[in-house]
Order: C-alpha cells, then structure tokens, then sequence
C-alpha cells in the first residue's frame, strides 16, 4: 500500500515556493477581483463605503505576499554572497573545526 501522510513530502526550494507564490497570488487576486465586483455591485447599504473593499483588500493581499517576498529575496542574497548556511554557521565555530568535520566524511581525501 500507500500513504497519504506527511512522511513523504520534501519540503519545496527556492524555485518552487516562488513560482506557487506567484500561482496562488494570481489566483487569489482573481478571487478578490470577483469578490469586490460582488461586494461594490450588491452591497448597496454600505454606501459609497463599499467602494473602499477594493483597496483594503489589495493591501492586505500586498502585505502578505510581501513578507514571503522579503524571505525569498533574503534567501536567495545569502547565496548570492556565498554565505554558509545557517545550519553550519550555527553549529560550526570556524574554518578549522568545519574542515575537521568535513574530512571525517567517509571518501573525503582533503579540504582546501
């Protein structure tokens, strides 16, 4: 058998997790499109105020994406710059102790 479980699932990279921001992005701006028109067209008792649902919900969908956006582009810099990854930045103290870890990996004859 099979299973539907989490077990199995990668976690998504850079390339991925941009290209299903910019999917859902466009998904939910057409949704909140459909939205606004039904709200600025039949919800009369709000008035001249149900003009304002429009711009309300564009920030809030700004915001949202702009926060993943920020992520991204930190992500993406730190490689750019040739950064060590957080995860051996953080448990690794220096160049020698990360090449004394390294050349205990088995097949690994030298680190330059």
């Amino acid at each position: 058998g099979h299973s539907h479980g989490s077990r199995g699932r990668r976690k998504m990279n850079m390339n991925e997790w941009s290209m299903y921001l910019h999917v859902m992005g466009d998904a939910f701006g057409s949704a909140l499109v459909v939205g606004n028109a039904c709200v600025v067209k039949y919800w009369t008792d709000l008035g001249t105020h149900r003009f304002l649902v429009d711009p309300i919900s564009s920030l809030v969908m700004v915001s949202i994406f702009f926060v993943q956006t920020v992520y991204i582009i930190r992500q993406t810099s730190t490689i750019l710059i040739e950064a060590a990854p957080s995860k051996i930045s953080a448990t690794v103290d220096t160049v020698d102790a990360l090449k004394a870890e390294i050349i205990k990996v088995l097949g690994v004859l030298n680190v330059h």
